[in-house]
């Protein structure tokens, strides 16, 4: 069933970590010794990855404001994590996608790239016609991919197959549409998603080259926007609002001032003071 979406994950190396950095990133994440490369292994590395790492355009968001044509934030996985590591920024999804595939790849797992799109949890309104998300996926022998996100911080590695049931605050169901599998997801303050897996045997070309595309056109340009997973929460900052949403599925929000933005950055997200104070204002059309 999975033969034409992958080939074995060793045939694309992604960029490789330096091995003193990929124990830095460990220690932080909470790992006094390396995790066992098994599927417990890897829901452990994942879930300490959804605490401690943010899907967010912090960044992006200051890059694109001053019109620099620099490398994207987090293009190389080795800028990602001394990023991270000095000022708590994670990245958007070509980034955040790419560190962690290097990650898993320096701890010795299976680790596939992927490319998909998101799409109407409906199914019936059209799809885009161009990857516009990267992904990752680690296969373990013959066992269906388990898909480590972390722009959609299940929380726990989801595999593709027909048994997973929606979860109200992760979503992560998956059904198979026309040959392809999508996976349920839902994003702060949005409608339910599917992310349609289009192929999971990526290369780094192909990881650069679209998160390149996106320089211009990505929805993440015009506002902050931030999300962590907690153990019984998704805390973020969605279009100037405070959003939470609880295990019932439930999502609170409240605007935030100028003032509270920043403050909450450093201090709910772990941002560095200096740099939240770079940010320029969100958009008033920001399409986040």
């Amino acid at each position: 069933m999975f033969f034409n979406l992958i080939c074995r994950a060793e045939m694309h190396r992604h960029h490789p970590l330096r091995p003193h950095l990929a124990e830095r990133v460990l220690e932080r994440l909470g790992f006094s010794a390396p995790p066992a490369v098994d599927p417990e292994g890897l829901a452990l590395v994942y879930r300490q990855w959804c605490r401690h790492i943010p899907f967010d355009n912090i960044l992006k968001r200051i890059q694109t404001a001053s019109s620099s044509h620099r490398p994207l934030p987090g293009a190389e996985p080795d800028d990602f994590f001394e990023t991270w590591l000095q000022v708590g920024t994670g990245g958007t999804c070509w980034a955040g996608n790419g560190a962690l595939c290097s990650l898993l790849q320096a701890l010795g797992f299976p680790v596939a790239l992927g490319i998909s799109m998101m799409v109407p949890s409906s199914l019936a309104e059209p799809a885009p016609d161009m990857p516009k998300h990267g992904t990752v996926a680690v296969v373990f022998d013959s066992a269906p991919p388990l898909i480590v996100d972390p722009t959609m911080l299940h929380g726990q590695p989801i595999p593709l197959g027909l048994s997973n049931r929606p979860d109200p605050l992760w979503g992560g169901h998956n059904r198979l549409v026309a040959g392809q599998w999508h996976l349920d997801w839902k994003p702060l303050s949005r409608p339910r998603v599917y992310c349609r897996i289009e192929r999971l045997d990526a290369t780094s070309a192909d990881f650069a080259y679209w998160h390149e595309y996106s320089r211009d056109l990505s929805r993440f340009n015009q506002g902050v926007i931030i999300r962590l997973a907690r153990p019984d929460r998704i805390d973020g900052i969605v279009k100037g609002n405070r959003v939470s949403r609880g295990l019932n599925g439930v999502e609170t929000s409240r605007p935030l001032s100028r003032q509270e933005l920043l403050g909450s950055l450093v201090e709910e997200f772990g941002i560095s003071e200096a740099l939240a104070a770079q940010l320029p204002p969100d958009e008033l059309d920001a399409a986040v």
